[in-house]
């Protein structure tokens, strides 16, 4: 069975999944793979757009950093936000921030009046300016000097950006154990019959329309909510249970 029939079996056709699961554990992982792969890089269609459009890094830099000076471990700045529909990026020279502030986003950065806090998706780091500016060995800091660390900046972004991916796959590992868990309480609540590895193999394919909508979603700058994707995936779970049951 081919990727794009799994795909379309897994989207609407409930009567047919018993043919999914019968398939090789092989092919499944497969599909997941491919499947991971098409919705990340339509995710990352924008920034894509975006560092093209500007002109790569230096581009950006002049486009979204406002003027800036770091001095005595102080940040100067005017308050900026740059909200790209999962990522943020706050800028904030009047005040300290927190973790609270990447509420509703999966990852991002912020720069408030003392330090720098990373967010990955996972777990926060934090930085303060006078750690990162004995670091590079200056006392201070101001925006026409980011040019000068330009190729940092990109094996920056190369590694936030692997780090994003690592995060992500985790999030889809735990996705799918999370809800074959629930299948087996949904199958015993049906008195389905099914065994763990049929159970997964559902679990991956009923993913299938909460992931591709959030990944089209997120090309608009807009995303599902994950109470919706927990409800979505639940109640396609269900459906695939009941359908898949043996008599």
């Amino acid at each position: 069975m081919s990727i794009f029939k799994q795909f379309l079996i897994s989207a609407y056709q409930f009567d047919r999944y018993k043919e999914l699961i019968s398939l090789k554990s092989g092919k499944v992982i497969l599909y997941e793979v491919v499947l991971f792969l098409v919705t990340t890089l339509i995710s990352i269609v924008p920034f894509i757009i975006l560092f093209i459009g500007y002109g790569g890094t230096s581009g950006i830099i002049n486009e979204f950093i406002p003027d800036f000076i770091i001095e005595n471990g102080t940040l100067q700045a005017e308050t900026t936000v740059i909200n790209e529909g999962n990522s943020i990026v706050i800028i904030d020279g009047n005040n300290e921030r927190s973790e609270f502030d990447f509420q509703g986003v999966e990852n991002g950065v912020i720069f408030d009046k003392k330090k720098i806090i990373v967010n990955n998706g996972i777990e926060s780091t934090h930085i303060s300016y006078n750690d990162l500016l004995g670091s590079i060995g200056v006392d201070k800091f101001e925006k026409s000097d980011i040019f000068n660390y330009t190729s940092e900046i990109n094996i920056l972004f190369a590694v936030f950006f692997v780090i994003t991916i690592s995060a992500l796959i985790t999030s889809e590992a735990f996705g799918i154990i999370f809800l074959s868990l629930c299948a087996l309480v949904i199958n015993k609540f049906l008195k389905g019959g099914l065994n763990y590895n049929e159970l997964f193999k559902i679990s991956v394919y009923v993913r299938t329309p909460a992931v591709v909508l959030t990944a089209l979603l997120s090309l608009f700058g807009m995303g599902l909510g994950f109470i919706f994707v927990v409800i979505l995936n639940l109640a396609y779970l269900f459906f695939s249970v009941k359908k898949c049951k043996k008599s």
